[in-house]
């Protein structure tokens, strides 16, 4: 299996320092699958979404309106 690595930048924290991380995209992934899990299917689609988009790194945008064009 391929080991793809994105690049997450995570708020700043107190400090206010930015924090930059690598992490695989498929650990960055998972929770759009736990997110499916939720009872309420639109909160359900749309912590997906968030998180899936998350997954995607840099390329959170393209993968949005992606996204937006495959909807009907």
């Amino acid at each position: 299996m391929p080991h793809t690595t994105i690049t997450l930048h995570l708020a700043a924290r107190m400090s206010g320092t930015r924090h930059v991380t690598d992490v695989r995209q498929q650990a960055a992934a998972f929770p759009a699958l736990i997110a499916l899990a939720n009872d309420d299917s639109l909160v359900a689609a749309i912590d997906a979404a968030y998180n899936a988009a998350i997954a995607h790194g840099d390329d959170r945008d393209r993968f949005l309106t992606e996204a937006h064009t495959a909807l009907p």
